[in-house]
């Protein structure tokens, strides 16, 4: 018999990175009973804890006066609305969190455009600083928190989001009643072989989505990182901008060309200001010259100079690969970074499901590149924006009927099954497709092969053998990336052209008489497929 326990609550908030915390500790303010689900320990094992910095919008990028360089923000892709809305919160977060406790402060970095640094000396990012402020914070509030849970799917009745269940740490099946529930779950670039972000980010936040009767949009685009240098382990860490922009700093292939001037003619330094270069041109020829062979990141002839002024944690990013980089080339990859496309919500955070709204990364179209803020500060503002738009919202939504939750019936019979592959191993094979088949570069006899093989994948899937918690937490994390990798390549396939962070080879022009639309992705519950569709024509400015 499996145990299970249940919790009732005004707000639910699945997930505890920027968004999430932000949303509970505002909700929580405005006298709302919040639950905070977080699958890590708080402040740990998001993509905000990994951020090294965040930076403010008219001072980054820079221009580029090179043919194909569309120096407009966000290629399209933005919800103008939702992004001044966003722009407008922004500095009144920052503030929050500076009373908080964050030292941020403004300080040149590459280029000569700035950036607000949140670390303060200490061994970890500053990211991490923030989360553990706010999680103190939220904890004193009253914030009731559930670390290590592992969100299975969210609970319905009546075609209202009540609430979610899922697996805690120790194999409890836990539901959460709710009033109303926050999606903040993150996005979805752990799916990758090689990533930036934390390896359990892998896209829950979409599949729940998508099975509660949520429309995605645009998942086709992903931003990827050019660098992420090679440790003695096989694990690559993050080489950030600071060593990517000093002095004669190269990417070079195995033949000892710079592979940056090679397929675009102009340096490392020159491209890694801007955005769109940085997440979306440089990652592609990594991934070109990486088909051909190694690529490797040339040091040794950075001055002694620049090597004084680079920041500690970069330094000590460097020594994690084990080699001398004055002497010595080093291996890396292109990461998996961050997703641009995601849920559809309006400017409050509401989807189109009653009793469900969702905020940060895994929300669409709030991200708008050179001309915004980034990321991060604008995941802090939707938190706020959401947290306070589901208070206002409470009078009107009924408590919910303790009604459904528990194992899923397929997590029941793989409990009970002796043989079959392992979760974990699954996990690998499905990072190594994805890197393979949907990365900076996709064709669409590629995508093609893709959909083919995670298909296969999907078959072996129904046969895993969980003997564990870990194996079951691993198992759920598994349907995700599948619904998620089957979204990803049915929506590159439909784009037939070349636009921001999805690029074809086989069509490498931009189409705005064709394709200035979104494309819509919505599950069918009863057949279990994932239908890509053309969507509504996007607009700019």
């Amino acid at each position: 018999m499996v145990a299970t326990e249940s919790i009732q609550c005004d707000i639910l908030v699945i997930g505890a990175g920027a968004a999430g915390m932000t949303a509970a500790i505002e909700a929580k303010n405005a006298g709302a009973d919040v639950v905070l689900i977080s699958k890590a320990d708080l402040g740990k094992e998001t993509a905000t804890s990994l951020a090294r910095g965040m930076f403010p919008g008219k001072s980054r990028g820079g221009k580029l006066d090179i043919p194909g360089y569309d120096p407009r923000p966000g290629d399209y892709l933005e919800d103008y609305s939702l992004i001044r809305k966003l722009e407008a919160e922004v500095p009144s977060q920052l503030d929050n969190l500076i009373k908080l406790g964050a030292k941020i402060t403004r300080e040149p970095s590459v280029g000569g455009h700035f950036m607000y640094r949140t670390w303060e000396g200490t061994r970890v990012h500053g990211g991490t600083t923030i989360l553990l402020r706010q999680a103190k914070v939220a904890e004193e509030m009253g914030v009731r928190a559930v670390e290590g849970c592992t969100i299975a799917g969210l609970l319905k009745d009546d075609g209202r989001v009540t609430g979610a269940f899922g697996l805690l740490a120790d194999g409890t099946w836990l539901s959460v009643f709710a009033r109303a529930t926050i999606l903040a779950a993150g996005g979805g670039a752990g799916i990758y072989q090689v990533t930036s972000t934390a390896r359990d980010i892998l896209g829950d936040g979409y599949a729940m989505a998508l099975k509660a009767g949520v429309t995605l949009r645009n998942m086709e685009f992903v931003h990827f990182y050019p660098v992420g240098l090679k440790t003695p382990g096989g694990r690559y860490v993050h080489c950030s901008p600071p060593i990517l922009g000093m002095k004669n700093a190269r990417l070079v292939n195995e033949k000892g060309e710079d592979i940056v001037e090679k397929h675009f003619g102009f340096s490392l330094q020159k491209g890694m200001p801007p955005p769109a270069i940085r997440f979306e041109w440089l990652p592609r020829a990594v991934a070109a010259e990486a088909v051909e062979g190694k690529v490797f990141l040339d040091l040794r002839n950075v001055p002694q100079e620049a090597w004084e002024k680079l920041p500690a944690m970069n330094q000590k990013a460097i020594a994690k690969t084990g080699l001398d980089p004055k002497k010595d080339l080093l291996p890396f990859l292109h990461m998996g970074h961050a997703f641009i496309g995601g849920v559809v919500a309006d400017t409050e955070g509401r989807t189109s499901v009653e009793g469900l709204w969702a905020a940060g990364e895994v929300v669409s179209g709030h991200y708008a590149g050179d001309n915004s803020w980034g990321m991060l500060p604008s995941c802090f503002a939707m938190g706020a924006v959401v947290g306070r738009s589901v208070v206002d919202s409470l009078e009107r939504l009924k408590a919910p009927r303790k009604k459904g939750g528990g194992p899923p019936r397929e997590i029941r019979r793989l409990t009970a099954s002796k043989s079959g592959v392992k979760p974990g191993q699954l996990q690998n094979e499905l990072k190594q497709l994805f890197f393979r088949q949907i990365g900076p570069i996709r064709s669409g006899p590629a995508l093609e092969d893709g959909l083919q093989k995670l298909e296969a994948l999907a078959e072996k899937a129904g046969e895993m053998r969980c003997q564990t918690a870990a194996d079951l937490k691993e198992a759920l994390e598994v349907k995700s990336m599948l619904l998620l990798g089957k979204t990803m390549m049915q929506a590159a396939l439909l784009r037939k052209e070349s636009r921001g962070g999805h690029y074809r080879k086989d069509f490498p022009k931009r189409d705005d008489g064709a394709w200035l639309k979104s494309v819509r992705i919505s599950f069918d519950e009863r057949s279990g497929e994932v239908r890509a569709a053309i969507g509504e024509r996007m607009k700019y400015g």
